[in-house]
């Protein structure tokens, strides 16, 4: 059973809460294999032993993921220990695609986008804040190896910056009908 600050949480939202564990399962583990089956049909990044590894990395987590999701998140045992890395490995995930296909405009860097609202809905605060540096330092990195360019671009981090506290702000927001 899932405990909120004001208590345990009613049947209704419970049904709603395991229906939405579901579905981010589902469409998290749809798009690691796809990336994974493109990877190895060689429709994008590159070949030999990097490819191996990020598949095996992407493909290997992503089951662990399901398996933990499905066994302890939504009986409502979460492992604090796990769910405090969980975002850190989605992230590196994305991470590791990106720098498998090389390219630093590809737009598989959208992914981060992903990452940064679907955590604004659960967390908040200092949590959020590391989550959302450790997605900045990951873009940039990225971007900044795959394009050879070791110049700071601090108007892509403040870019970023602004985009996360607006998503977060917009958490804050009564949804309408409330």
């Amino acid at each position: 059973m899932w405990v909120t600050r004001a208590g345990t949480l009613r049947s209704t939202e419970v049904r709603e809460r395991v229906r939405l564990e579901y579905e981010v399962l589902a469409l998290q583990s749809i798009i690691a294999a796809f990336f994974c089956v493109g990877s190895i049909s060689g429709a994008f990044g590159a070949d030999g032993y990097p490819r191996d590894a990020t598949v095996a990395w992407i493909a290997g987590y992503h089951l662990a993921h399901a398996v933990y999701v499905v066994r302890w998140r939504i009986p409502g045992r979460p492992i604090r220990s796990v769910e405090s890395v969980t975002p850190l490995f989605d992230v590196t995930c994305i991470t590791a695609g990106w720098t498998l296909i090389g390219d630093p405009g590809h737009p598989l860097w959208a992914a981060y986008l992903y990452a940064l609202v679907g955590y604004a809905r659960r967390y908040e605060g200092r949590r959020y804040e590391v989550l959302v540096a450790f997605i900045v330092v990951n873009l940039r990195s990225r971007r900044t190896a795959a394009a050879g360019d070791i110049r700071p671009h601090a108007h892509d981090c403040f870019h970023w910056l602004r985009l996360a506290d607006r998503e977060r702000a917009c958490q804050r927001c009564p949804a309408p009908g409330r």
